[in-house]
């Protein structure tokens, strides 16, 4: 699923891609966790997307031409190409290369059998341009075929997903045609402590509810579009949206939303100021066992919804998320 993961964010999913997968890629019966991608290679090109990816395919070719170039004139430089193909197949199993220190060795040897008298003498022509395209055209229409060919089969693998992702701009886009909810989430808030992923959460609803709409989630406030249907915050988002509520936090203005829904926000539902109550289609969902962040008043208010035997994660988060009664 590596290639539908780069096909699926041009820009890159950061440095928690295992989590990513976990989310959007892994089985949905499959709950193992992941911290990375199979391999040093996939992980570092699926975190920081396309542009990165061809950068880094070009410059694992220009080391492997070098390197056949050397070992032809020096024993060091036969050690050297050796070293690197041994460092690139234990990267391409395992992920051993986010280990600076195992760095150390193969660039040292690359630097040691690099002919730097030769580049002093090229520096000094006058075709240094041409000389210099000549010698990366090769790496990089190999690796420009390389990362077209991923590419093209990430776009396959992504077709046949039962519900397609995408992301882009620090929002991911769960689902088809325009988003119809905007989440900020709190994944502490959204996650079952029990190996429990949101994406897969909002995977197994999508696929018994396919025409809900599509879902936007988005990394923070300041990424939610200024004007929006539903709003959807959970957690600690909650406390930032009522900072900026209140007027405590001058980072960006709040989006206007038709209908805002906090869902196990960490504070009292009378803690939010009563203007933004009345004027506002709002509703306020938590975890009846969260008896410490409810005051017995709190029963009145019409907004304010407990779902019973749940305490911070509420199983049916993502029906409420939706505009759906929850089962």
């Amino acid at each position: 699923m590596a290639p539908a993961m780069l096909a699926s964010a041009w820009d890159g999913w950061g440095t928690e891609c295992g989590r990513a997968y976990c989310d959007w890629f892994q089985s949905i019966g499959d709950r193992h966790p992941l911290l990375y991608l199979v391999n040093t290679h996939l992980t570092w090109m699926v975190a920081y997307g396309l542009v990165f990816s061809f950068l880094y395919l070009m410059t694992w070719a220009l080391i492997a031409k070098s390197l056949i170039l050397a070992s032809r004139r020096t024993l060091l430089g036969l050690l050297a190409g050796a070293t690197w193909v041994l460092f690139g197949i234990a990267n391409a199993f395992s992920t051993i290369g986010i280990f600076a220190s195992l760095w150390i060795i193969p660039v040292g040897l690359l630097i040691a059998c690099t002919p730097w008298g030769d580049i002093r003498r090229w520096r000094r022509q006058s075709n240094l341009p041409g000389m210099a395209l000549k010698w990366i055209a090769m790496p990089s229409l190999l690796s420009a075929g390389i990362l077209g060919c991923m590419i093209i089969w990430g776009q396959t693998e992504l077709s046949s997903m039962a519900v397609p992702v995408h992301r882009t701009k620090n929002v991911t886009y769960v689902g088809s045609g325009e988003p119809t909810v905007w989440l900020v989430p709190d994944p502490w808030a959204l996650t079952h402590f029990s190996n429990g992923s949101l994406g897969r959460d909002v995977r197994s609803w999508l696929v018994k509810n396919p025409n809900a709409g599509r879902l936007a989630i988005a990394d923070s406030l300041d990424d939610v579009p200024q004007q929006v249907g539903r709003l959807v915050l959970s957690g600690m988002a909650c406390v930032g949206y009522c900072q900026r509520l209140k007027g405590g936090s001058q980072k960006g203005a709040l989006p206007k939303a038709e209908q805002t829904v906090f869902i196990s926000p960490p504070f009292s539902a009378k803690a939010l100021p009563t203007a933004f109550c009345r004027d506002k289609r709002m509703e306020v969902w938590t975890g009846e066992l969260l008896s410490e962040l409810l005051d017995p008043d709190d029963e009145t208010l019409p907004w304010l919804h407990r779902i019973p035997e749940a305490e911070v994660y509420l199983p049916d988060w993502v029906a409420i998320a939706f505009g759906k009664t929850p089962s």
